[in-house]
């Protein structure tokens, strides 16, 4: 028994001592559970803040793909860049200045053509109203010169109808003298002196020359129907050298002197038929010198007015055969005038024909300039707008050159901007998983900490229960 007092004893001061450690304990518990909750909550808190750093990792991940993606993207649209800008097409600009050069020397060649139209089309009306001028004035020639002509044929179909009287012709022909010549184109007075001649020799003025004068006497008994004089020149012999005349006054000139004559037969016939023939310049000079004369002489007028010293004959062409040395003058002076027209009908033609030759040349230019103006313009304009386009293209080139240049600058600005993100967020990545690390590692010793509060107030506890159950 009394081993089982001391064994009572001895357990219920076990009993005590674990009572007083269980009290002891179950003191400690509030203050084991309040460290379990901390370490919990701390546990909690470091698995949120895992939890925040795995998802920055994530959201760093994702940012650094869609990083590299842009990356990409953006080194592709570089390529692509680089590629078209080696690509773009940019005229030669040597060939571009060779055509400015050409266009310049075509604006050079159609300003000389302008100026050679110009001064060729001022030219043209100067020439054609020469031309007309020249023309007008070839007609005037030529109407002159057919006037003379016609005067000149009138004259000498007159002079020959005259020449041969058609009184005469028959008889002359009857008698076997038509061929026998006149005396009258021997005979060359002086201009203005034709009618003196004519009065004083008559009918003589037409005389017919014969060799001998008694050939004729058988036609007294058929006698000429008209006056009809016949000269001997083999009879006559050249004159001799005689006392010279007394003159009513100095002025007063023998006829003969007013004739021009070469031959000194005749001249001698001409000197007997003209003895005692003075000339006077006008009727009243005639007059006054008339009471001078002697005897045989008589002054005869330009007009052919004749005075003696006691009668005044007035000279009329009454006979359609008058007249005759003075048309026959007018015959020589219009045979020269229609020589001298006929030079100066060719002379006019030919200066119309030069400006004729000058209008057609002139207007030859001016067709050949204009055609080569058009030719240049055409040239000009093809070299413009050559030059035009080849300068928008050069221009297009440089603007797109400078397009792609300023878009591959952003896009490399772009690269850099991205590359610097990608570094930042690499850098932001390494820190997140160095923090990640360290917080696994905190999480992992708060987890123990909280576990082995967690098991010390579940002992706690066990004591407890076991110390009620005894």
């Amino acid at each position: 028994l009394a081993e089982l007092d001391v064994l009572e004893a001895s357990a219920a001061e076990e009993a005590e001592v674990a009572a007083a450690r269980v009290e002891e304990q179950l003191q400690r518990l509030p203050v084991l559970e309040d460290a379990a909750q901390q370490v919990q909550q701390q546990w909690t808190a470091l698995r949120e803040r895992l939890t925040q750093v795995q998802q920055a990792l994530g959201v760093q991940a994702a940012e650094q793909r869609a990083l590299d993606e842009q990356l990409g993207q953006l080194r592709q649209r570089e390529q692509r860049l680089s590629a078209e800008r080696g690509r773009v097409e940019t005229p030669d600009p040597q060939r571009l200045q060779h055509r400015r050069q050409e266009l310049e020397f075509a604006e050079g060649a159609l300003a000389q053509a302008q100026a050679r139209l110009h001064d060729a089309e001022l030219a043209l009306p100067q020439a054609q109203a020469a031309w007309r001028e020249a023309q007008q004035a070839e007609r005037e020639e030529a109407r002159r010169g057919a006037d003379i002509r016609a005067r000149l044929q009138a004259l000498q179909a007159l002079q020959e109808r005259l020449a041969n009287d058609e009184r005469l012709q028959p008889w002359l022909r009857q008698q076997g003298l038509e061929g026998l010549a006149s005396l009258w184109p021997q005979l060359d007075p002086e201009p203005g002196w034709e009618a003196a001649i004519e009065a004083a020799l008559r009918e003589r003025v037409r005389a017919r020359c014969v060799r001998q004068l008694d050939d004729l006497a058988g036609l007294q008994r058929t006698a000429p129907p008209a006056k009809l004089a016949f000269l001997a020149l083999s009879a006559a012999a050249p004159a001799a050298e005689g006392a010279t005349q007394a003159l009513p006054d100095p002025a007063a000139t023998p006829l003969l002197q007013r004739l021009r004559v070469h031959d000194v037969v005749l001249h001698a016939v001409l000197a007997d038929w003209l003895q005692g023939c003075l000339t006077a310049p006008d009727l009243t000079t005639a007059l006054r010198w008339r009471s001078a004369l002697r005897t045989g002489q008589r002054l005869y007028t330009p007009q052919g007015h004749s005075v003696g010293r006691y009668d005044l004959t007035f000279h009329a062409d009454d006979d359609p055969q008058s007249g005759m040395l003075a048309r026959a003058h007018e015959i020589e002076d219009l045979q020269r005038q229609a020589r001298a027209h006929e030079l100066l009908h060719d002379d006019a033609r030919q200066r119309a024909q030069r400006a004729e030759a000058l209008v057609g040349e002139l207007t030859e230019r001016i067709r050949q300039i204009r055609r080569e103006l058009a030719e240049l313009q055409q040239r000009r304009h093809a070299l413009q707008l050559e030059l035009l386009a080849g300068e928008q293209r050069a221009q297009e080139a440089r603007r797109h050159q400078e397009r792609l240049a300023h878009d591959l600058h952003e896009v490399q600005a772009q690269i850099e901007a991205l590359q610097e993100r990608h570094v930042q967020s690499e850098l932001a990545f390494e820190a997140l998983n160095m923090q990640l690390a360290d917080l696994q590692e905190q999480v992992r010793l708060a987890e123990e900490r909280a576990m082995r509060a967690a098991a010390e107030c579940d002992a706690v506890r066990e004591q407890w229960r076991a110390a009620e159950r005894q």
